[in-house]
């Protein structure tokens, strides 16, 4: 749908931050190592270290007329390399990282057009988290962010009544 913010996009948004956030470069050639970014699923043989994004709990709420403002709890957990010595300081650090790089977000929506090739065109909105925490249990980083969208729920037209003649006898 057309300027349409779903839990979808902001995983997607937030995946591209930490891509881009946590993205190492070195050596001569330069090589950059990305890294890896599951979707909500727990795969067997996952690759370690790597992030999970989560969509935790959606709520909405009512403001006037047909406005909304929607609610998108998240979750993303890091789970560190296992022969990583210094574990807590690591899923610290990453913690803090996340507390600076999750703030702004910049959310895919379709614009309602299509390039020369058939593909969907899409702008970017700057969406703010809110209410972040993390915590460390298991050797595991549990991050959470809310990030709050305006919405307006588009009402369906309703025909114009047709005239109306009178006739007196």
């Amino acid at each position: 749908m057309v300027g349409e913010i779903t839990g979808e996009s902001i995983k997607s948004a937030i995946a591209l931050k930490l891509k881009s956030s946590f993205a190492i470069t070195n050596g001569s050639p330069p090589i950059t190592i990305y890294p890896t970014i599951y979707k909500e699923k727990i795969v067997q043989g996952m690759k370690k270290p790597c992030f999970f994004v989560w969509v935790m709990d959606v709520s909405q709420e009512k403001l006037m007329r047909n406005n909304y403002t929607r609610d998108y709890q998240m979750n993303i957990r890091y789970h560190p390399e296992e022969k990583d010595t210094k574990t807590y300081e690591t899923l610290s650090d990453i913690g803090n990282k996340l507390l600076d790089k999750l703030t702004l977000i910049d959310v895919p929506i379709f614009i309602g057009r299509y390039d020369s090739g058939g593909e969907p065109i899409e702008d970017k909105k700057p969406v703010r988290g809110i209410q972040m925490s993390y915590e460390i249990k298991e050797d595991v980083l549990q991050f959470y962010v809310t990030y709050s969208i305006k919405a307006k729920q588009m009402v369906d037209e309703v025909p114009d009544m047709g005239t109306l003649e009178i006739i007196q006898n």
